[in-house]
């Protein structure tokens, strides 16, 4: 038989959660891969194979070990919980790309936190931060939904209250199961974000659940004028970000620039959307400063970096961006405009918003010249009913200008 891998989930941890199949798949590898705790559970049901690789780290040494040894074995990748539930497959299936990859479903402790909850899988929104950025967590809870969260040492549930307490959803209670299906099994209840920020206990392998809000409706999606903290900075309105943001066409994974934040408006509005990217708000005044900080906490936006500073000085340590919004720019526009074109990738749009007449012409010239190419070009005129719902009073009119970052657009470089 030819060599392939099989990735066998031994469930949470507890020898009574190990499944029929996953053993008769163990007992078949020529050699075991896994971690100290999930092979010493699998070789208590079957005897080891002659070779056993333990990892403790080096992850991308044990992946070359397991396609030299897939190259004529069967390797058996042994992990805790389920593969298909925020596991090491993901990474073999992109390392291990050429070789054949089986599958042996376990439980996961997502299923043993439901069970203990008394809840469901439709009940709850799952998502993890075991290696990953917290900043996931914030999107996860907007609108109230209950949410169901796997952990790590660096991402533990007391640092993960202080981003829900950051985020606004500090009034809703948490439970904390740690080292579920194992002797060690730890359940707590917490009233609050807060009173879990406090506490010193050590959990090591925890799931952290935030119940819903009940009896209030879901959130929506649009970040509302009447909402916002507004105090004496200018504010990008309600249905000009909604254009803003469908001509930047953003993906849940874009990465942003919003340049001259001002109060957040905009900003909180693409962190809505982008649940899985990240929002870069760049803005120099610290009233401003504040008050994005603050809009971004009330409607619960956790995906959002505030880069206190002045474009471009203050984009040189951003990673790549996907999408950019020049609100505010100053005279520095052209050095922003050529700033952004080196940072942004292939295909990303830049839109950028305008009320005077000078700074359009001031747009075009420099978004052509620094090798942007001009996609669109809008004049948006809002009227607006007041004191009475049959008389309309215009508001400015705003241009909004749509530049796309095409295969092989390069900016000039600027002349003396």
């Amino acid at each position: 038989m030819s060599g392939h891998v099989v990735v066998i989930g031994i469930g949470p941890g507890g020898p009574e959660y190990v499944l029929p199949a996953a053993i008769e798949a163990a007992a078949s590898c020529d050699l075991w891969v896994g971690s100290e705790m999930a092979v010493k559970v699998m070789g208590g049901q079957t005897t080891p194979p002659s070779k056993v690789i333990t990892m403790a780290g080096h992850l991308s040494r044990t992946v070359d070990d397991i396609r030299t040894a897939a190259a004529d074995q069967v390797v058996g990748v042994i992990v805790t919980g389920d593969p298909l539930v925020y596991s090491l497959l993901g990474t073999l299936r992109r390392e291990l790309n050429d070789i054949d990859i089986k599958v042996i479903p376990g439980i996961s402790s997502v299923q043993l936190a439901l069970a203990h909850l008394g809840l469901e899988l439709p009940d709850v929104r799952i998502g993890s931060v075991h290696g990953r950025d917290p900043g996931r967590l914030g999107p996860l809870v907007v609108g109230g939904d209950a949410v169901l969260l796997l952990t790590d040492k660096t991402n533990h549930p007391a640092a993960l209250a202080a981003h829900l307490i950051a985020s606004g959803a500090d009034n809703r209670s948490i439970t904390v199961l740690d080292s579920l299906g194992r002797p060690d099994e730890t359940i707590i209840e917490y009233s609050s974000a807060k009173d879990l920020a406090a506490d010193e206990q050590v959990f090591r392998n925890a799931i952290m659940y935030v119940s819903k809000i009940a009896d209030v409706p879901g959130q929506p999606v649009a970040v509302q004028d009447e909402r916002l903290m507004r105090g004496n900075v200018p504010v990008t309105k309600e249905e000009i970000r909604h254009i803003v943001c469908a001509k930047m066409l953003l993906a849940r994974n874009s990465v942003v620039y919003d340049i001259g934040a001002g109060t957040g408006a905009v900003t909180s509005e693409i962190s809505r959307t982008v649940s899985s990217g990240r929002v870069y708000a760049i803005e120099k005044k610290e009233e401003a400063l504040r008050l994005t900080r603050e809009n971004a906490r009330r409607f619960g936006v956790g995906n959002v970096e505030v880069v206190p500073g002045e474009a471009p000085d203050a984009l040189a340590d951003l990673p790549e961006a996907t999408a950019v919004f020049i609100g505010g720019s100053g005279p520095r526009l052209r050095e922003i405009l050529t700033a952004c074109s080196s940072k942004m990738a292939e295909g990303a749009r830049l839109v950028a918003t305008a009320v005077t007449l000078g700074k359009t012409v001031g747009i075009i010239s420099a978004g052509e010249d620094v090798g942007l190419t001009l996609k669109e070009s809008l004049l948006v005129q809002l009227s607006r009913a007041k004191e009475r719902p049959w008389i309309l009073r215009g508001e400015n009119p705003i241009h909004i200008f749509v530049f796309e970052k095409e295969a092989g657009d390069e900016p000039e470089t600027p002349s003396a």
